[in-house]
């Protein structure tokens, strides 16, 4: 999967400038034709939201254009409604476009139905091949099993939803991503092996960090559902490589995808509580006259947790 950043949500003063939406894409196929499907993800608190049944709801509508040589091929132009909510909160959506094989250009563009002038377009090329032998990898933000057939995020009894931006925060601890095997009559049955591995980037080199591998048994689709630990995961920027290779290792097809983590607390050294140490904070602490000791602890107050700042007034 290609990522698209549309990181707009320019601020000023408390007015919203403009939508902040995450839009990607990957490529698909089936036996027949090849297919590519559009995530949205649209930040709830960029868009605007009403009353609505006792509760609040934002209405965007959204522009789904696919173009070749100046044509037109196939578009969607629809209204996309948020969630109910008593607060904004981020909603999502997939569409899939079968398409010809071919060079196309892509436009996206999204209107806040409530504000007009709230709005964001994205457009880039993208090609569509057939007889693929792997599809585009999915980053995931969460994965559970699902029966609904009728929710288009589901996929062989899976809710995959998609990892907006392309990035994990500190909070995320493992990395899930869904891709595709495609083989033809004459290779069904075959062994592979799909090795997985990431890449760090750094100063625009790239160095492979551990690789990992699964035997797979060729069929005409074959779905790869994997999850890598991240928990000590450095912040930075890295690629996530996926090679498709037989059992004699000769490489068959490979793909890969970038993402950023962001891990702040991963290398921070637990600071022993010396007598030095206490000392120095002694010092800082006996330095404040009663006014700017009261003054600092209640400037805390909005930062901590509620159990926190509950003992936290009992002190002042």
């Amino acid at each position: 999967m290609k990522q698209l950043f549309l990181f707009l949500a320019l601020l000023s003063s408390l007015q919203i400038l403009a939508i902040d939406a995450s839009i990607s894409f990957a490529r698909f196929q089936t036996t027949e034709q090849a297919y590519v499907e559009i995530y949205l993800h649209i930040a709830g608190k960029t868009v605007s939201y009403i009353p609505t049944d006792n509760a609040l709801q934002a209405n965007v509508e959204v522009l789904i254009l696919f173009q070749r040589e100046g044509k037109i091929v196939q578009y969607d132009k629809y209204n996309l409604n948020s969630p109910l909510a008593t607060t904004p909160m981020d909603f999502v959506d997939l569409k899939r476009f079968a398409l010809p094989e071919g060079v196309y250009d892509l436009r996206v563009e999204i209107k806040d139905n409530q504000k007009p002038e709230n709005d964001a377009t994205y457009s880039t090329t993208l090609q569509i091949a057939a007889k693929e032998k792997q599809s585009d990898i999915q980053l995931l933000a969460s994965v559970d099993r699902s029966s609904d057939s009728t929710n288009p995020f589901v996929k062989h009894g899976f809710l995959l939803e998609p990892l907006p931006y392309n990035f994990y925060n500190k909070q995320a601890e493992q990395m899930w991503f869904y891709s595709e095997l495609y083989a033809d009559t004459t290779q069904i049955g075959q062994n592979v092996h799909l090795r997985y591995f990431l890449e760090r980037i750094m100063n625009n080199e790239s160095k492979p960090l551990e690789v990992k591998s699964k035997r797979k048994t060729l069929a005409p689709v074959v779905p790869v559902l994997l999850g890598m630990n991240i928990k000590e995961l450095a912040s930075g920027n890295y690629n996530l490589v996926l090679e498709l290779r037989t059992d004699t290792e000769e490489l068959l097809s490979k793909k890969s995808i970038f993402f950023q983590r962001s891990n702040p607390y991963l290398n921070i050294a637990d600071i022993p509580l010396t007598d030095e140490v206490l000392e120095e904070q002694d010092v800082f602490v006996t330095s404040l006259t009663d006014e700017e000791m009261e003054y600092s602890l209640r400037a805390l107050l909005p930062k901590t947790p509620l159990g926190d700042s509950d003992r936290l007034a009992a002190v002042i």
